[in-house]
């Protein structure tokens, strides 16, 4: 009988087939499938976010300038009106969601549908509108412009902080009637860190140059972006808490 000879010293079968279905190989396999899932969801929602966004952009500027629309000017809009911020928020906030809802598994949507809740009540409509509504009073005393702007900037500040923790309970209270169920996002110093987009409506709401509003009318489509993200990747930015410790 003919002997074939081997070239080169490559290992064994039974050893190559034991490496592929290891537990690490299998372990790294779910790893990558995990990472790029969540990649998926993170794309979504801020691709939600920012049609949702633009649409709202689109129309405000359809209705401003019917015949005489320009894409240029959808980023030169006037935000001095509350509700017009409450509005993009919410708006941008449930485009992120939508996405978030589209790509992620059903087993996620409950933390979502909160996560929505708590950016809709705790970091849109509660801080908005009190803040809107001090300056509001304020403007109407007519101090004079320097007192004016320290008087709006402290009600704001104070605005903010209390809209957000109150309107955050609230949104949690909502959320046990809802899904009967104890309701655990707790309000830190981070999460202040984190809502840039309230520091801007404070601007928007507080601020007369055009250029301060020229450039808010660009800034703060982006940045309540943050809102849509948060909604609709709420059970990703669990999971990760939960494995760095």
């Amino acid at each position: 009988m003919t002997k074939l000879k081997v070239l080169g010293n490559y290992p064994p079968i039974a050893a190559y087939h034991h490496q592929v279905n290891s537990p690490k190989a299998f372990g790294d396999n779910n790893e990558n499938k995990i990472f790029n899932h969540k990649n998926k969801v993170r794309a979504a929602s801020i691709a939600g976010s920012m049609a949702a966004s633009g649409l709202f952009l689109f129309t405000l500027e359809k209705h401003k300038h019917p015949k005489n629309f320009k894409f240029s000017n959808l980023f030169r809009q006037n935000f001095k009106k509350p509700l017009k911020v409450m509005g993009l928020a919410t708006v941008t906030m449930l485009g992120g969601l939508v996405g978030g809802l589209l790509s992620d598994e059903k087993s996620k949507q409950k933390a979502k549908i909160k996560e929505a809740i708590h950016q809709f009540i705790g970091n849109i409509v509660v801080p908005i509108s009190i803040v809107g509504a001090a300056v509001t009073a304020i403007e109407k005393k007519k101090f004079p412009r320097k007192k004016e702007i320290i008087l709006s900037g402290l009600a704001s500040i104070a605005g903010v902080v209390t809209g957000v923790i109150s309107g955050n309970y609230a949104a949690g209270k909502i959320n046990e009637k809802l899904f009967n169920e104890n309701d655990k996002r707790h309000i830190g110093p981070k999460d202040f860190g984190i809502h840039v987009d309230d520091i801007m409506t404070l601007i928007a709401l507080t601020s007369n140059g055009d250029k301060i509003q020229s450039f808010i009318g660009k800034a703060l489509p982006a940045i309540f972006l943050l809102c849509g993200y948060e909604a609709g990747t709420s059970n990703l930015h669990e999971n990760m808490n939960n494995k760095n410790g």
